[in-house]
């Protein structure tokens, strides 16, 4: 009777621990909990973007900002309980900004990379891309050839990526992703490597302007932090959980990816 006990309150304790477990994986409790995670550090949340990557983030004509990474930035101060203050930075400048404690966390369609893991705190993936090479309708051309002009954006995924695919060519930086597309509709350059749902946005704009069918690499966006601040990487993940649990982050995506 004593074995025949033992076991059943083995099983009775094994069962109880993956009820925790399963309890604790629970997004809307998790983040319940975490709730009461300090914010002394955010007044107010200071998230840095880089404008003019539509449909993350972006300005419309009364210089308001926009878009899908704004969204989730706006959600997060929310449930933080503080205020949202987006901070404008160049691409290459963010996480310069971060280190610097100019800035909370990056929001900004930032690819996750074994380089940026050396200097930030990455979060989970929040979206999944990649990148693709954009051309003037009616202008393909072989890609690898000696000083063909590609142009890319200054320490983004796709200058390295442009690199490694298109070895022969020569590769053009820009700062700003439209200063990128006016090189090629100027014909400055012959092609662009860049992000897929930037050009998937811009394709639908100009007609002039097509995209190659093939992804050159699959690429996952997350949130970036400084390094050494758990807490904050671990809510950032609950939250991320949150928002897919709750439908809100299916509810922005609909939005801004039709």
């Amino acid at each position: 009777m004593k074995s025949i006990f033992n076991v059943v309150t083995g099983l009775f304790i094994v069962c109880s621990m993956f009820l925790g477990i399963a309890n604790a994986q629970e997004p809307a409790t998790v983040l319940a909990q975490e709730l009461t995670l300090e914010r002394k550090k955010w007044e107010p949340l200071k998230v840095g973007m880089a404008p003019g990557f539509a449909p993350f983030e972006f300005k419309n004509d009364k210089g308001e900002w926009n878009g899908f990474d704004v969204d989730i930035a706006k959600e997060l101060a929310t449930v933080l309980g503080t205020k949202l203050e987006i901070v404008e930075k160049k691409w290459e400048d963010l996480i310069t900004a971060l280190t610097q404690r100019e800035i909370d966390v990056i929001i900004s369609g930032m690819s996750i990379t074994l380089d940026r893991a050396r200097i930030v705190y990455f979060s989970q993936p929040y979206f999944e891309t990649g990148q693709v090479v954009l051309l003037l309708k009616g202008k393909e051309v072989n890609l690898n050839q000696k000083r063909l002009e590609i142009g890319v954006l200054t320490e983004s995924t796709g200058e390295k990526i442009a690199t490694k695919e298109f070895p022969e060519a020569k590769i053009v930086y820009f700062s700003v992703e439209a200063e990128i597309v006016k090189a090629l509709v100027n014909q400055e350059v012959k092609a662009m490597v860049i992000d897929k749902p930037y050009a998937d946005n811009l394709v639908r704009k100009d007609e002039r302007i097509e995209m190659l069918p093939r992804l050159l690499e699959i690429e996952k966006y997350a949130f970036a932090i400084r390094r050494g601040d758990l807490d904050f990487l671990f809510y950032l993940n609950h939250f991320i959980d949150y928002l897919k649990y709750t439908g809100r982050y299916q509810e922005i995506c609909s939005k801004w990816f039709k």
